[in-house]
């Protein structure tokens, strides 16, 4: 992965075997997403991906609760 002037990464979290990486340009406040694959992760990386995951799966789940939460309570 490589960023460009201007680059921040935003987010990183863990999903399957890879790492996912929000990136945002700020001057132009575009966003995109990276993907970083098995082999490119470093040690630390690898280290905290088992955290990751299961703060990512937490957080999508409590995600989908709060918007059925919603949605059930819409007229």
């Amino acid at each position: 992965m490589r960023l460009e002037k201007g680059d921040r990464i935003m987010a990183a979290y863990a999903e399957y075997r890879q790492v996912w990486v929000m990136v945002l340009h700020v001057p132009t406040q575009t966003w995109r997403q990276e993907c970083l694959q098995p082999e490119e992760l470093s040690d630390s990386m690898k280290t905290l991906w088992n955290v990751s995951q299961a703060a990512h799966l937490a957080m999508t789940r409590a995600v989908q609760c709060a918007v059925d939460a919603v949605e059930e309570h819409a007229p």
